[in-house]
């Protein structure tokens, strides 16, 4: 028993951290964080500098969604 505590106690204890951020790369994490701008969000906040363009912005928020599509999946 102790052996299974010690293997799975550390991926438990993460998961309120994993959850968290998981509700953050959803798309109504984007929606929340559009209205608020953070440039600290690790995956949202390269789209909050004003200079970018149009198409930069598109070719960052693709990015950036795919990104947070790939960290969801883990």
């Amino acid at each position: 028993m102790h052996e299974i505590s010690e293997a799975y106690d550390v991926i438990i204890a993460a998961l309120p951290v994993l959850q968290g951020e998981a509700e953050n790369l959803s798309a109504d994490g984007f929606k929340a964080w559009k209205k608020n701008l953070d440039v600290a969000h690790p995956i949202w906040g390269r789209l909050a500098d004003p200079k970018l363009d149009t198409g930069s912005l598109k070719t960052l928020t693709k990015e950036a969604k795919d990104d947070a599509k790939a960290r969801l999946k883990i």
